[in-house]
């Protein structure tokens, strides 16, 4: 806020006369003067009976033309007359004004040694009258008059809470000197025509001069600021949250907002009285963005959502989907409708599925097929088909969703009764007679566990049928992940480190298996590489030729049968030469033939120098156990091109992202780690 000044505050009285007053201050010749002089005059008094002068009648001009009159002595002496008779009217008036200066003058000089060191007779400041007052008198005068103002200006008040800024404080100034100097040369130090029109208007209407204050804008608004910090707060906004399927909430609350430029004007207008004044501090309530209202709906639809578990039937069999379930599904996610801060809550899709995937194993999932041996190519049933069912997952998620904020809670799931289509009299006719491909992998140094899920993961595998136009799914055929399916725990790549779980090495079967249908040309409808890179499986195959899976929900290995035979999948493990091999009967494609280009590899980064440490309470104290071995990141670019007679038919780019990978030690938490790292 600049700094301003208010050149005239309250009254200004009149002493004598009817006129209005005029201001008629004379400018301090040592400080700028901040406010307008108007210099006054007297009105002249006009007689009603006055005739115009001369000058009103011009007169009219000689015609062009005529004759000028003879220059007799009639003539010379009329115009010597004239003349004669115009000198001395101006010698009369020279001698008025001069005889009227001197009376001016030494009136004015018989006033100023009347009023020696005095002002004036009429002169008053702010109403306050200052007659014939000295300096100090006046002084005293109008510090008797505005003291209080002059001590303690404005008092500023909010909710019981009192603030008494001094004028320093405020910025506000008040020069009393200075006006008194005002108030003492009106009349005095102008010229001397000027002087005497302000006598004359002093005599004839009284001088009332404003008590001219300042307000600095940068100080006042600084003061305001101060009182703000401990006025204001911001907007808080509600809070939802569920920890352990229980709601908890928070109420919004309304922020205050100081308005700094409004409270200013306020002072301002105040100190224009010259009293001492009390100003509520102005202040604006500030609305938070999300507030009570606005988590209501999501408030309403988690207690629905959490309100009894959700009982899911099939058959005489009866899944739960409990809160503590449900509540980990839930997502509370902020949004802006027509401007306005929402919270919406709603099921986790992907978390969903995955639930409904793993129900779906559980009713079952995998072939319903029999499982067959090649046997040298005279096929043979290992084991009979079965009628299975099938949980129709996409349906399953739906009807969750339709039924989660309901009163329903039980549903009767969506399930679809599989017959086989293969027995032994319909073997000759699926066309499998020959291989159609291989992947194979090497587990060589491998852990015990790591074979041993190899090998459950290769039973799980091994005979399965898959129909001409049939999508295989690696995660569906093995199911769950357990030891009732033969895997032992061991450590497996989760997230981004290695750490122990069920299936540890079951990936060295999906890398396998990638690769024959990689090399049959099949349609991958799903395929993940791994994160890290793992050496072991560049022994048979290039780099960037691998696959990671996850059972129930995660990474899948998918590809369709487009041969138009039925495909026989059999997988060997070879403990001799520690291979993993996984062959595709059926028939081959007529004309189709399958290349792939060499790895281009980019982006390559240095393996992280530093370690890693993971607390392991299992290993012993002081002991370290090196899980993972430092590596470098890289992107890696493979392309496959299947032709057919010749012709390219499909092109497919397999790209794998590498990242750097550290080494990784377990130790006991109460062993420190090595110095330096």
């Amino acid at each position: 806020m600049p700094q301003r000044d208010f050149p005239e505050y309250g009254p200004i009285h009149r002493r004598r006369g009817t006129q209005p007053s005029r201001p008629m201050a004379t400018p301090i010749k040592d400080e700028p003067y901040t406010g307008a002089t108007v210099p006054m005059r007297a009105q002249p008094q006009r007689s009603s009976g006055a005739q115009g002068s001369p000058s009103d009648h011009p007169a009219s001009p000689r015609h062009a033309g005529s004759p000028r009159p003879p220059a007799g002595n009639g003539y010379a002496q009329s115009r010597n007359r004239r003349r004669s008779s115009g000198g001395w009217w101006w010698k009369i008036t020279l001698m008025l004004l001069v005889l009227l200066g001197g009376a001016g003058f030494a009136g004015l000089t018989w006033l100023d040694r009347q009023y020696a060191e005095r002002i004036y007779p009429n002169v008053a400041l702010q109403g306050i009258d200052l007659s014939q007052k000295t300096r100090p008198e006046a002084e005293q005068a109008l510090n008797a008059a505005f003291g209080d103002f002059l001590r303690q200006p404005i008092t500023i008040q909010y909710q019981g809470t009192t603030w008494q800024p001094t004028p320093a404080q405020l910025g506000l100034k008040v020069n009393v000197q200075r006006a008194v100097a005002e108030a003492y040369n009106a009349g005095r130090s102008n010229g001397l025509l000027q002087n005497l029109r302000q006598v004359a208007t002093i005599y004839q209407q009284g001088l009332d001069l404003p008590l001219r204050i300042t307000v600095d804008g940068n100080a006042l608004n600084s003061y305001l600021t101060k009182i703000a910090a401990d006025v204001e707060q911001p907007p808080t906004e509600a809070v939802l949250t569920i920890a352990d399927a229980k709601i908890q909430t928070r109420n919004s609350v309304d922020g205050r907002m100081v308005l700094l430029d409004d409270t200013a004007a306020d002072i301002v207008q105040q100190v224009k009285l010259l009293q001492p004044r009390s100003v509520t501090l102005r202040t604006a309530d500030l609305k938070p963005q999300l507030t009570s209202a606005s988590i209501a709906e999501a408030q309403r639809t988690t207690e629905a959502m959490l309100a009894t578990p959700l009982a899911l039937k099939f058959k005489d069999k009866v899944y739960e989907l409990d809160q503590a379930t449900l509540a980990e599904m839930i997502v509370l996610q902020r949004l802006e409708v027509d401007g306005k801060a929402l919270l919406n809550a709603q099921l986790d899709q992907a978390k969903l599925e995955k639930w409904a995937t793993k129900l779906a194993d559980k009713i079952g999932r995998s072939s319903v097929e029999p499982r067959v041996n090649w046997n040298g190519g005279n096929l043979q049933i290992i084991r009979e088909g079965r009628i299975g069912y099938r949980l129709d997952v996409p349906r399953t998620v739906e009807m969750i969703n339709g039924a989660v904020t309901t009163v329903t809670r039980e549903l009767e799931l969506p399930v679809e009764e599989v017959q086989p289509r293969v027995t032994a009299a319909t073997l000759p006719e699926l066309g499998i007679k020959e291989v159609v491909s291989v992947g194979k992998s090497d587990f060589t140094g491998s852990a015990e566990y790591r074979i041993t899920n190899i090998k459950a993961g290769v039973n799980l595998l091994n005979g399965i049928l898959i129909p001409p136009d049939g999508e295989f799914s690696f995660n569906e055929n093995v199911g769950n992940i357990d030891a009732e399916s033969g895997f032992v725990e061991g450590y497996a790549i989760v997230g981004n480190r290695t750490q122990k779980e069920p299936g540890g090495g079951i990936c060295q079967d999906s890398t396998t298996l990638f690769r024959a249908a990689f090399y049959a040309g099949l349609p991958f409808t799903d395929w993940t590489p791994h994160r890290f890179r793992i050496s072991w499986y560049e022994k048979y195959d290039t780099i960037g030729m691998d696959s990671t899976i996850f059972t129930g929900g995660g990474p899948d290995l998918r590809f369709v049968n487009d041969t138009g035979n039925w495909l026989l999948v059999q997988g060997y493990v070879n403990d001799a030469d520690a291979t993993v091999t996984f062959v595709l009967y059926g028939t081959k494609v007529p004309g189709r033939t399958v290349e792939r280009t060499e790895p281009k590899i980019t982006n390559e980064t240095p393996a992280p120098e530093k370690p890693v440490y993971i607390d392991d309470p299992e290993q012993p104290l002081g002991a370290f156990k090196q899980t993972d071995v430092a590596r470098g990141g890289m992107d890696i670019e493979i392309t496959r091109i299947v032709k057919q007679n010749g012709e390219v038919v499909r092109t497919n780019n397999f790209i794998t992202k590498f990242e750097a990978w550290p080494n990784i030690f377990l130790k006991n938490p109460n062993t420190p780690q090595p110095a330096g790292t």
